[in-house]
């Protein structure tokens, strides 16, 4: 009865890390990296446009870290050479902030 008992309770942890894994595995499936990429370029292109920011480029991270979308952002504020500023996008919040805009060459 152990022998049975045993064997139901790792077929049971199998079935369930298989469910789980096909869960992860639907959850991060191309149309959805896609759209969470869109989602970043959005967010972080109306952050920095709202602090006066005009967006050229947008380059995103393809799947940011764990908590945040990140990306790189090129274009000029009020008239000055091209800088970058970059963006973080809340995975939860689904909200962006950019930080302050900086020379594309820091060497320059």
């Amino acid at each position: 009865m152990d022998k049975a008992l045993t064997r139901f309770s790792l077929l049971t942890l199998v079935a369930a890390i298989t469910a789980g894994a096909a869960c992860t595995t639907m959850a991060s499936s191309e149309q959805a990296w896609q759209t969470f990429r869109a989602d970043v370029e959005r967010g972080c292109r109306a952050a920095a446009e709202e602090g006066g920011f005009e967006v050229e480029t947008v380059t995103v991270d393809p799947f940011g870290s764990q908590s945040y979308g990140l990306a790189r952002l090129i274009g000029h504020e009020n008239g000055q050479d091209r800088q970058q500023l970059l963006c973080a996008y809340d995975k939860q919040r689904r909200q962006a902030e950019v930080g302050t805009p900086m020379a594309i060459d820091p060497g320059a």
